[in-house]
């Protein structure tokens, strides 16, 4: 069973490998991703990362996360 926290630590950690606040201007994530080439191999790196996170917490049956990260658009 996850705590609440982790279950939060691991939506955070979704949402930065998707890159789902890049739309958005006042977080530090925001400064970082646009030093991100889109043509760099970390790109797809990070795409394999939120794929096999997404996977993970499936195969954990813990719904929460899930339900989190499937209604996310960037997901």
């Amino acid at each position: 069973m996850l705590t609440e926290k982790l279950k939060r630590g691991i939506v955070t950690l979704h949402d930065l490998l998707t890159l789902s606040n890049v739309h958005e201007f006042e977080p530090l994530e925001a400064a970082c991703f646009t030093e991100i080439d889109p043509a760099s191999p970390i790109v797809e790196e990070l795409c394999l990362l939120a794929d096999a996170l997404k996977e993970a917490i499936h195969r954990n049956q813990d719904t929460d996360p899930i339900e989190l990260i499937e209604t996310d658009p960037a997901a």
